[in-house]
């Protein structure tokens, strides 16, 4: 017994970051689309992730949510310790999130764990 009935998944490629799942509720919701990320932590290989996004966006037909860490920062006062904030690495997550029409929501919490 739950909420959700799995339809379908995708891990894609072996060294994928991330799985799209399509959702069922078991109610009469509407059925929707969730992504599971684990971003790579090499800055270097982060643009599979967002070509990854961009491609599925292309596909996108139902309310989408995604979800995870990305390992990459949106602005300057996410990052608590280390060097000097990485602008091109903020304003590439950025433009993948403009390009797969989604809105960061926020969180609740503390600001790092």
């Amino acid at each position: 017994m739950g909420f959700l009935s799995l339809e379908c998944g995708r891990a894609g490629i072996p060294y994928a970051q991330c799985v799209h799942i399509c959702c069922i509720p078991k109610d009469d919701n509407p059925e929707f689309l969730a992504t599971l990320v684990y971003g790579n932590p090499t800055p270097a290989i982060h643009h599979e992730l967002w070509e990854e996004m961009k491609i599925f966006a292309e596909t996108v037909r139902h309310q989408w949510v995604v979800v995870g860490e990305f390992n990459v920062y949106l602005d300057s006062f996410e990052k608590s310790r280390g060097g000097g904030s990485n602008r091109a690495s903020m304003e590439r997550l950025t433009s993948c999130l403009h390009d797969c029409s989604l809105h960061v929501l926020g969180f609740k919490g503390p600001p790092f764990t």
